[in-house]
């Protein structure tokens, strides 16, 4: 499926595969900030979003896949919280996750560098309402200094759920979804969405009521 169904605003991000160039070349659209990075802050709607660029390019971590946040895109992402609007919520979201997970495979090629993420978010003054991430292919939800984070399925892929060391990263057949956040009453709501599910849909009490026997 290409994105062209899909309702405007429509925000891209930079993942663990994608490179700049390429990924500018097939989507000249997607917004990026002066120092070429994939990320900005967009008000819209009823909300604030600044989108981060996490993936460690450079090699500076000498570790395939994982994230890593220099100089420069600290420095944004201390402009961007300073800018955001105070009159509504603001969520930050980036692919890498802001802090360990407990996921032997997952947490080594994670965001490498995640207290000075906290340190740019504590000298910007401004927290931001919720964290959205992906990259670990698990539905996860946590506690990030005093910031909940919430990581959504994977929309291909999923990983199977492990703790201690594996041979390789596991993987499983587990149904992938979207998820939908919701604003309800100034409350972010996030909605797990099944994407392929096609069975039936039915209501409990009438199915209940309508058995017959002992």
């Amino acid at each position: 499926m290409g994105l062209e169904p899909l309702a405007p605003p429509l925000l891209l991000m930079v993942g663990n595969h994608d490179r700049r160039s390429a990924f500018r070349e097939a989507s000249p659209e997607a917004v990026d900030d002066s120092a070429g990075c994939v990320q900005s802050l967009r008000v819209i709607y009823q909300l604030s979003l600044i989108t981060l660029h996490t993936r460690d390019e450079d090699g500076s971590t000498g570790i395939v896949h994982a994230g890593y946040l220099s100089e420069t895109r600290l420095q944004f992402l201390e402009r961007a919280l300073a800018d955001a609007p105070t009159d509504r919520p603001l969520i930050l979201a980036q692919h890498h996750p802001a802090a360990r997970l407990g996921l032997s495979t997952q947490d080594t090629i994670g965001l490498q560098n995640c207290e000075a993420e906290v340190g740019a978010i504590e000298h910007a003054g401004r927290r931001p309402d919720l964290l959205l991430h992906g990259h670990v292919h698990r539905p996860v939800f946590g506690l990030r200094h005093g910031i909940p984070f919430h990581i959504h399925r994977a929309f291909c892929h999923e990983k199977a759920y492990h703790t201690g060391p594996e041979p390789g990263i596991p993987d499983a057949h587990e149904s992938p979804d979207l998820t939908v956040l919701r604003m309800i009453d100034s409350a972010l709501v996030p909605h797990g969405r099944a994407c392929f599910y096609d069975g039936p849909r039915f209501n409990m009490g009438e199915a209940v009521a309508g058995r017959s026997g002992p």
